[in-house]
């Protein structure tokens, strides 16, 4: 997921770049200057839902990380299990 979010994100920076060099060539055409700011939005939705997606994950790893101690504490110390 956060490859795609990730190359999501370089396609937009891309799609900018692009932009800007049109709007250099034909600096009267006023409308690439609104469609950047559309773009750099997306780019602002895109960061906030990778940032959800890491403190989700985030969560995920505290709960089994919690769940790998707990079991640790069950089972017996010093004795495999296969005996």
């Amino acid at each position: 997921m956060f490859s795609v979010l990730r190359d999501v994100y370089q396609g937009l920076i891309e799609t900018i770049a692009f932009m800007e060099e049109e709007w250099s060539d034909n600096p009267r055409d006023d409308h690439y200057y609104h469609q950047i700011t559309g773009v750099r939005k997306a780019i602002n939705i895109v960061k906030e839902i990778e940032s959800k997606e890491l403190v989700e994950l985030d969560k995920w790893a505290q709960l089994q990380m919690r769940r790998d101690i707990a079991l640790s504490k069950k089972s017996p110390k010093g004795e495999a299990l296969s005996d």
